[in-house]
């Protein structure tokens, strides 16, 4: 994978974290096409510190058509924040949304606007549009915290991933790795490397959502 910058050696304290963990990062962006392969007619999506509700991974690597992301925004079929995605699946689903009466209602008017519900109540159907995700989580130590951040977001991605530097990563259990089905990815002198694969999931109709109107709102950033 892609060779970074600069080495990374073992940190016992908070000195000098930011850095090593934007080092980290950069390196996981630049080889972002290895860790996670597009796929035939797919464009691959780097998305730093996406709003997932209880937390922001350091980075979000999806893939998905440019064409079907242009046509459905063209649709009109867009979602202005988290809360309308989730209130929308609720709808979906037939289940709850955590919501008030009053602002699901609301919501629901909002929504009914924009095309994604008829006036009988039912949601539009769309097509999927997430080939495939993947979150990662950089920590240069504090791996019990990235664990936790990830566990409490990875409801949004196919799979995800904590990236730590080579000297820390035999800190991290692989035994609670597997239970939580996360990946752990290591960045040394001559790179990224895998050190567990992490299982890869079936995304849920709200994350695809919601992930494609992240993947909307990048694609438009572009233009």
């Amino acid at each position: 994978m892609e060779s970074p910058e600069a080495s990374i050696a073992e940190t016992t304290s908070d000195v000098g974290v930011p850095s090593v963990e934007r080092t980290l990062t950069e390196a996981a962006v630049r080889g972002a096409r290895v860790l996670l392969s597009p796929g035939p007619g797919r464009s691959l999506f780097v998305l730093p510190e996406v709003d997932l509700g209880v937390g922001r991974p350091d980075i979000l690597l999806l893939s998905a058509s440019r064409k079907a992301l242009k046509a459905r925004a063209r649709s009109g079929l867009r979602l202005a924040n988290l809360t309308e995605a989730r209130i929308l699946a609720a709808l979906n689903n037939g289940g709850g949304s955590g919501h008030s009466l009053s602002h699901v209602r609301a919501v629901t008017a909002r929504l009914q606007e924009a095309g994604w519900v008829r006036s009988t109540g039912e949601v539009m159907p769309v097509r999927r549009m997430i080939g495939d995700s993947l979150l990662v989580e950089a920590k240069v130590s504090d791996w019990r915290t990235g664990l936790q951040q990830l566990t409490r977001v990875r409801w949004a991605s196919h799979s995800s991933v904590l990236l730590m530097p080579i000297a820390s990563q035999q800190r991290v259990p692989r035994k609670t790795l597997r239970h939580n089905r996360l990946g752990l990815l290591v960045l040394n002198d001559q790179g990224l490397r895998w050190q567990l694969k992490p299982p890869r999931r079936s995304l849920s109709w709200l994350a695809d959502v919601w992930l494609t109107e992240l993947a909307i709102r990048t694609l438009r950033a572009e233009d």
